[in-house]
């Protein structure tokens, strides 16, 4: 080609990479918004418990006094005057108990002779799916009726909500013990005896080894390790045993300050591993580490026929892709970080706790995925958007171009 001969563009590249670039303002002005909204609730004082709240925990209770000695408790009376019980509130009593992102303040209803009357999550920062989970399992109902003066049961967690049950588990038995002794006199066994943590050791040591692995290997060459065992390594690891891949969710709440608590070592250590790989192997996580990626690079290369896109679709995807981060950001900031937490299909996946709706989600994007090269990853995925945008700004030497992982040469 002729040096000095002009370079034509294809028709619509400008008009996409205006679009790029709006999009990628729109964002920054996204997450700064979850950031500044973080920090004027962490100004705002928490507003008092509601009546609601403290008779679903104590449902005799007509009335509720509020009192701080021997320890803050609400107690409850009832039609004809007399006291039934008292209702606690977890996040107000130490030791607090850190739950996938931070502590599960719940409501902690508490008869004279011990007994515990009902519980009711009703202030936390968990993310929602996980809580709505806890909630329909029946957990609830186990932990009320307990007797205080005996030994606690040991309460099976919630499967692929294994973090936020365990946490409320815990949470509520050690509340329990303290109110049980300082406002009723009971003798509690082994209070401050601790349950096995929200998750066993040996699963957090696996996650830890299956990540330094992946970022040993992102500095080797494209070997059948680095290309499928890797893989395969991580969706087991990350997905099927513990359920915690990286989600729009958790990012937004970190953007809003609610950083993981230590009961959460599982996201500390993919949000630590993000941290270091990014700015000198750009998206690994996204190639080696996310199970949902994985998978669907498994269909696709089974699959006897594959679609190339063309190029003048691939030119629109970074804008596509930034808009519709936007667009759940500013949902989740307004809905209370609620609004999207079934629009990434990993969390039900990866539990086997699917709704209809979800099931057909995940059906269609792993179903366009044995044709479409990470359809998910490539088209919408928020979570990579926002991982994109962190490489670009931070990967150092090469490659800072992070935006599309379709046509990697490391991909498996």
């Amino acid at each position: 080609m002729n040096p000095e001969e002009p370079i034509h563009k294809k028709p619509g590249t400008s008009k996409a990479a205006l679009a790029t670039t709006l999009a990628t303002g729109a964002v920054a002005v996204a997450v700064a918004g979850a950031m500044v909204m973080g920090i004027l609730e962490r100004l705002t004082p928490t507003p008092p418990v509601q009546v609601e709240v403290l008779r679903s925990a104590l449902p005799d209770g007509a009335r509720f006094q509020d009192r701080s000695d021997p320890l803050p408790h609400f107690p409850g009376i009832d039609g004809n005057g007399e006291e039934i019980g008292a209702v606690i509130l977890t996040d107000e009593l130490a030791p607090s108990v850190q739950g996938y992102l931070g502590q599960v303040g719940t409501a902690v209803g508490l008869t004279p002779d011990g007994r515990i009357a009902a519980v009711r999550p009703f202030r936390h920062k968990e993310t929602p799916y996980y809580m709505e989970m806890v909630i329909t399992s029946g957990l609830l109902d186990e932990i009320a009726g307990i007797d205080m003066a005996k030994p606690f049961p040991d309460l099976d967690a919630v499967s692929g909500a294994t973090i936020t049950s365990r946490a409320l588990i815990e949470d509520v038995r050690l509340s329990a013990a303290r109110a049980a002794q300082a406002l009723y006199s009971i003798q509690v066994p082994e209070p401050e005896a601790r349950q096995r943590g929200p998750v066993p050791f040996w699963k957090e040591s696996l996650l830890a080894v299956t990540l330094l692995l992946s970022f040993t290997a992102g500095f080797l060459g494209n070997g059948w390790f680095k290309r499928y065992g890797m893989g395969l390594l991580t969706l087991a690891v990350v997905g099927l045993i513990l359920n915690t891949p990286l989600t729009l969710s958790a990012i937004s709440r970190i953007l809003q300050t609610n950083l993981p608590g230590t009961g959460n070592w599982a996201l500390l250590l993919l949000v630590l591993y993000i941290l270091i790989s990014s700015p000198f192997q750009g998206r690994a996580y996204c190639r080696h580490v996310c199970p949902f990626g994985t998978l669907q690079v498994l269909l696709h290369r089974l699959s006897p026929m594959q679609v190339r896109v063309p190029s003048g679709v691939n030119v629109w995807l970074p804008a596509i892709k930034r808009a519709f981060a936007v667009l759940l950001i500013c949902i989740g900031i307004w809905g209370g970080m609620g609004g999207f937490t079934e629009i990434e299909p990993f969390f039900s996946l990866f539990s086997f706790n699917l709704t209809p709706l979800l099931w057909m989600m995940v059906i269609f994007v792993l179903a366009v995925s044995i044709f479409w090269r990470r359809f998910w990853c490539n088209t919408l995925c928020p979570t990579g958007t926002l991982l994109a945008l962190y490489c670009r700004a931070t990967r150092h030497g090469k490659g800072k171009r992070d935006e599309t992982i379709q046509e990697s040469a490391e991909e498996i």
